[in-house]
């Protein structure tokens, strides 16, 4: 049968797209053999390069597990995450992550010298190799097992060790190695001055990998603060941190403009080893909310993106949707804001056909601060798809034997910005009152 395939996986929503599916025509069992000449470090320093055990699949899904090259043929399959130290590969760019059972790859953009967690569809005892490619071009080579238990970690904190001049209305994040449970942080991670706990809420992000305090009140001028992550935070299997954490800073004397402009929400979005028959040269994806609330209803829609083509080479680039470049921001940020749990729609078009999935709001925007199916309470400024990495090869792999194929890979991150409705002002006051304990 002719395989005609384009896969899409969307964070821990796990999408998985279809335009047509006939074939997977990756193995499910290659061959583990290592060139000669090859250099892979199989024992990478287990706290900088780390890999979680699996999570398991979101029950999204159920949109098409069998697209990732066969690798979710089995109920065994989850998600692991792949994390490196902040600073640990200062002169890194790219990781390119191989399952070495299902050859599926998918790759990760370093920044500050490290990953933040990168999902990576795999099973317990699956090897893979991250091959990370250096300013020059050269490659390192690692080789990494994923476990069968691992207990979650920090990757990075913000404001980091020892910071000096912080500003007043910051806020605090915690990067884990895997998603963490929200439930679990209120009473295991605290900011505080002295004895006493700073009030304020926590939110995740990054489909659950990244914590943000949001302080209640401005912090204290030239002050020293504590951030305590204790081990009784756990993952969303249950199993609580390995390494307890504790993060000092002092902060400055003013507030920071830009820092009334938070990141709501992420959703990372990551396509593996994806590729249709046919040729074409560029992709083109489309985030959308419509003012439907049933699956049976089309509703009106308001799209972002879809007027922009990426092309191989696109790599670092940032597409941004304001209410002064997309006419259909207004539309999308009331619908976003409205306390109402409409459907989101991500698809991805190669110009010769294009797939997607529709979802609820709560569903998609996992990392919203408030208690609200979507994320009422705030103002959006604007809506961001940043390309970590394209690849568009055409004519690709030709599975068929005629030419006409094309493999095309797109990882990418969606980034909603915007502020509190009415809370600049309250963030500005000169004399916050006291911190109080939080029992």
């Amino acid at each position: 049968m002719r395989s005609r395939r384009a896969v899409l996986v969307v964070g821990t929503v796990m999408l998985a797209a279809w335009i047509a599916s006939c074939a997977d025509t990756n193995p499910t069992n290659p061959a583990d053999t290592t060139d000669s000449t090859d250099t892979t470090d199989t024992n990478p320093p287990s706290t900088e390069l780390v890999v979680s055990d699996t999570s398991s699949l979101p029950a999204a899904a159920s949109f098409g597990r069998r697209g990732v090259a066969a690798a979710l043929a089995d109920e065994a399959v989850g998600v692991a995450y792949v994390s490196v130290s902040s600073g640990w590969m200062p002169q890194g760019e790219l990781a390119i992550i191989r399952n070495r059972r299902t050859d599926s790859t998918t790759t990760a953009v370093l920044r500050d010298g490290g990953i933040d967690p990168h999902p990576v569809v795999a099973r317990a005892g699956d090897s893979l190799d991250v091959d990370i490619r250096v300013t020059g071009g050269a490659l390192v080579k690692f080789r990494i097992a994923v476990p069968v238990s691992r207990p979650p970690r920090v990757v990075r904190a913000f404001p980091p060790r020892g910071k000096t001049g912080v500003p007043l209305n910051a806020r605090m994040a915690v990067t884990f190695t895997e998603p963490m449970d929200v439930a679990t942080l209120e009473s295991s991670v605290s900011l505080r001055r002295g004895t006493e706990a700073v009030p304020g809420s926590w939110h995740l992000l990054h489909g659950g990998t990244e914590a943000v305090f949001e302080p209640a009140v401005q912090l204290a001028p030239s002050a020293s603060y504590q951030l305590d992550v204790t081990g009784q935070v756990r993952d969303t299997d249950g199993e609580p941190l390995g390494e307890a954490v504790a993060v000092d800073f002092t902060t400055g004397t003013s507030v920071d403009d830009d820092a009334e402009s938070v990141t709501l929400d992420v959703q990372t979005i990551t396509s593996f080893g994806s590729g249709s028959m046919g040729l074409f040269s560029e992709l083109r994806f489309m985030l959308r909310l419509t003012d439907a609330t049933e699956f049976s209803d089309s509703g009106t829609p308001y799209p972002l993106f879809d007027d922009r083509a990426i092309r191989d080479g696109d790599d670092g680039d940032t597409i941004v949707a304001t209410d002064a470049t997309d006419p259909h921001f207004a539309g999308f940020a009331a619908l976003a804001t409205d306390g109402i749990d409409q459907l989101v729609t991500l698809s991805l078009a190669t110009g010769l056909g294009s797939g997607g999935s529709t979802q609820h709001e709560s569903s998609f925007f996992t990392g919203r601060p408030g208690p609200g199916p979507d994320l009422a309470g705030y103002t959006i400024e604007r809506v961001e798809f940043v390309i970590d990495s394209v690849r568009i090869v055409s004519p690709g792999e030709d599975p068929n034997g005629d030419g006409n194929w094309t493999e095309a890979d797109l990882s990418g991150r969606v980034r909603v910005i915007g502020r509190r409705t009415g809370g600049a002002a309250m963030r500005r006051t000169a004399s916050p009152p006291a911190a109080r304990r939080v029992p």
